[in-house]
Order: C-alpha cells, then sequence, then structure tokens
C-alpha cells in the first residue's frame, strides 16, 4: 500500500470556478463552509445525480468527478447516513458533476489508500460534507469540546443501495489532520467508518476526521435506504 501522502500529494489542487464551487485544496478534500453555520450565501444550483448503483462507487477526486473502480460484488453505495445523537441525517450520494455539494453528504473510494464501500473488511467507508447547518456542522461543534471525548461511543448508521443499514460506533476523534493515515490505518480483518468535515471557513487544512468501528448490519426497508437527495452547488 502507498504511504497517505502521495495521495495528498496528487490531490493538491484548489479549483474554484466561476460558480464559486470549491473542489480540493492542501491534500484533504475540501470541504469548506462557514464553521459558523451559515448556509450558502448564493443562490443554490439543483444538481443532477447519477444513481447509486453497485458499480458505481463515487468520486474519484485525483482527476475530478469520474467513474471509480467497481466494489466487489453484494457491496453497494452509501445512500443514507445518520448520526442521531447529533441530529445528522443526509442522503449521500454518487454524482458526476462538480464536488463538494450542499445538503448531502458524499463518499470517496480510494482501493490502494484502503478506502472503499461497506461490507469489506480491510477498508474504511470514507464519508465527507461540509460544516454547515444541516450537515456536518454538529461533528465540529461536538469535536471543539473535550476534544471531541463526548461523541466516544455514539452510534452511525450508514445506509447502503441494497437496502442495508450498518452500524458503527465512534471510536475516535481526529482534529486537525492532515492526511489519511486514520483511514489507512484500518486492520485487515476489520471495517471502519471515517468522517470528515472542515474545522474553519476556508478550503485549507486542517479537517475534522471521526473513526467509527462497525458493530452490526440489518436489511431495511428500501424506502428507509433511499431518502431523496436535494444536493445544491454552494459556495
Amino acid at each position: 500500500m502507498r504511504q497517505a501522502r502521495p495521495l495528498f500529494q496528487r490531490l493538491v489542487s484548489a479549483v474554484i470556478t466561476a460558480a464559486g464551487v470549491v473542489l480540493l485544496a492542501a491534500g484533504l478534500l475540501t470541504l469548506a463552509g462557514p464553521a459558523t453555520g451559515a448556509g450558502p450565501t448564493s443562490t443554490p444550483t439543483s444538481v443532477a445525480l447519477a444513481s447509486p448503483t453497485p458499480s458505481a462507487s463515487g468520486v474519484h477526486p485525483s482527476s475530478g468527478p469520474s467513474a471509480s473502480p467497481s466494489p466487489a460484488p453484494g457491496h453497494a453505495a452509501p445512500t443514507r447516513i445518520v448520526i442521531a445523537a447529533l441530529k445528522i441525517d443526509l442522503p449521500v450520494v454518487t454524482t458526476q458533476t462538480s464536488f463538494p455539494l450542499c445538503d448531502v453528504a458524499q463518499f470517496l473510494v480510494e482501493p490502494e489508500e484502503k478506502l472503499g464501500l461497506p461490507g469489506n473488511d480491510g477498508v474504511s467507508v470514507y464519508i465527507y460534507a461540509h460544516a454547515r447547518t444541516g450537515m456536518f456542522l454538529p461533528l465540529l461543534t461536538a469535536s471543539q469540546t473535550a476534544n471531541g471525548d463526548n461523541m466516544i461511543s455514539d452510534q452511525v448508521q450508514v445506509y447502503t443501495d441494497d437496502d442495508l443499514v450498518y452500524t458503527y460506533e465512534i471510536s475516535q476523534v481526529k482534529r486537525h489532520s492532515e492526511d489519511f493515515s486514520i483511514a489507512s490505518s484500518v486492520a485487515a480483518d476489520a471495517q471502519q467508518l471515517v468522517l470528515q468535515t472542515s474545522e474553519g471557513p476556508t478550503p485549507t487544512l486542517p479537517k475534522l476526521q471521526v473513526a467509527a468501528i462497525l458493530v452490526t448490519v440489518a436489511p431495511v426497508d428500501h424506502a428507509t435506504a433511499h431518502p431523496t437527495p436535494h444536493p445544491v452547488v454552494c459556495s
């Protein structure tokens, strides 16, 4: 496996389009957005999404939105994330347009860095969203008290396109992160979830990362696993 640093070096590019879409900055996925919880200041623009399928594994930031490696049979894309203790409930999307988006979370697949999909041993499911109201702002806020110790053991539910819910328990809160080491250090026989959000209002390092370990997997009805996403381009 390559070390975490080379991947971050490949991701070093901050591209801001005329529409104000922030893509990547200084190595980590750029999840810019006011840490105070302010929403987008410009008029939201609706985004057309590709429906998550077992063969559509998400964004690939090293070359912009594109088709990522297909997941193993029986392992489907995340469609929803719920953290009841923090009142977080967001659709998770696969998108073929610019990112990051508002009003949804997104996920990253990078097999050589052990970032993959739910149901695979030895990988971390990597989900990220803005630190904004209605998104991952509660993660940031909770991390600022006692370094996030109060989040330890909170449950995180990740629903998938094949109508399963993976329940994880938060095991680590890593503030001021500048690499993927929390995700790529997962054991070969373990399944882990890592959440990422911004620590400030600008598209720069460091980032907040929260790791959780898999506890259970269970079936759910199709509607529960498939909330209707309404993503918008935000600035």
